[in-house]
């Protein structure tokens, strides 16, 4: 199973799959198109990966072109950055408490719940569409790989 978006944006792929490499969350060996966990899945957070991808960029961050002749906007800006911090904190919090494999038990879950429902519906309603049901919005979603041994596919999220 192979993510459409993965084969139309290959450098960023490319550049993703370094990044995970870099923090040591993936091996991969030259010339051969197999990259693997470097640990178990349970033990990568959602926080690190966050990090790998992202580095040390804040989810919320202030703007930074605010003009600083306008007393009103540099003063929003400052409000706002206190709040903005504790939110940062609280989600990479939640986020280490999240694992890939976490992740990937609600993938399964989430497929086979879509699988039964499409099963359901095409059987009572003809021309139901099979894919009209989204497993998942790609734009807002991490990408991961995980090659799973038992079925060796290579999952996007």
């Amino acid at each position: 199973m192979r993510s459409h978006s993965v084969a139309q944006a290959g450098v960023q792929w490319c550049n993703l799959m370094l990044k995970l490499k870099k923090a040591e969350l993936m091996t991969s060996v030259a010339g051969h198109a197999r990259p693997s966990l470097s640990k178990p899945a349970d033990q990568i957070t959602l926080l690190d990966i966050y990090k790998a991808v992202e580095g040390e960029k804040p989810l919320l961050h202030l703007d930074t072109h605010t003009n600083p002749d306008c007393g009103v906007g540099i003063n929003i800006q400052l409000s706002l950055q206190g709040f903005y911090n504790e939110i940062q904190k609280t989600a990479e919090e939640k986020m280490n408490t999240i694992t890939l494999q976490d992740i990937i038990n609600t993938y399964y879950q989430r497929t086979s719940m879509q699988n039964n429902l499409q099963n359901i519906m095409s059987s009572r309603i003809p021309f139901f569409k099979r894919n009209t049901i989204s497993i998942l919005d790609c734009r807002h979603s991490f990408l991961i790989s995980y090659k799973i041994s038992r079925n060796d596919h290579v999952f996007s999220f």
